[in-house]
């Protein structure tokens, strides 16, 4: 039988392993058996754009924003839709409406702030930041997105999908090795008054893996409890 939304799932393979004709053809099949399917029309639309089809895919989207009727579900994957085309202004507003019913969602509140720098609207997608650091305090993308913020400014594309950049990664490595040969009596001083610091051993200690977990637990295990917490 023709399952449209498997076929949706294998569309998604196939633009990712760039076999964008194949994923063009399902996608046409899909729509054939549910024409108005959210799913299949997000992905025509973006298949479009990548095919240098832009006025098709802008279509697309607009009816699909046109919409009145969306589920949550939906309303993500138009969002999502916008993010990958570059409708900056849509992707925020589209989200917001997700936000409305997950509004602690941290990847969520990271695509409106994105999408607002990349409109130049700066302070705005710094209150989104920072509702994102003040649910995750250690939140090291968070933090960093914001230090890039403040030296580029607006005028530039910001990237959906940001990591951190190495140099600066490598950068937060060598204060962990630095605070790991601090006296006991320095180090709790320090993680009092250093936020970096804090932020830098949480996220390691949360999201790290092997010899750095370690060691930031370690140091952890140094600092006076009421610190710690």
């Amino acid at each position: 039988p023709f399952d449209v939304n498997l076929k949706n799932k294998l569309v998604i393979l196939y633009f990712l392993g760039g076999e964008i004709e194949r994923a063009l053809e399902l996608t046409q099949e899909a729509l054939k058996i549910r024409p108005k399917d959210v799913e299949a029309n997000c992905n025509l639309a973006i298949l479009y754009y990548h095919m240098g089809r832009q006025q098709e895919s802008r279509e697309i989207a607009q009816e699909l924003l046109g919409r009145n009727n969306l589920d949550v579900e939906e309303k993500i994957k138009v969002a999502m839709l916008m993010v990958e085309i570059k409708n900056h202004q849509a992707a925020f507003d589209m989200m917001s409406q997700v936000l409305e019913y997950r509004s602690y969602d941290i990847k969520f509140l990271f695509i409106c702030a994105v999408a607002l720098a990349n409109e130049g609207q700066m302070e705005q997608a710094q209150e989104y930041l920072m509702k994102i650091v003040k649910l995750e305090p250690y939140n090291l993308i968070a933090h960093s997105f914001l230090n890039l913020m403040k030296k580029e400014g607006p005028g530039r594309e910001y990237d959906y999908f940001y990591k951190i950049p190495p140099e600066e990664y490598r950068e937060y490595l060598k204060k962990i090795d630095t605070y790991d040969k601090m006296p006991d009596q320095k180090l709790a001083e320090r993680f009092q008054t250093d936020e970096q610091m804090r932020v830098v051993l949480a996220w390691e200690l949360i999201m790290g893996k092997g010899d750095l977990k370690v060691l930031a637990a370690s140091i952890f295990c140094r600092i006076p409890s009421w610190e710690a917490d």
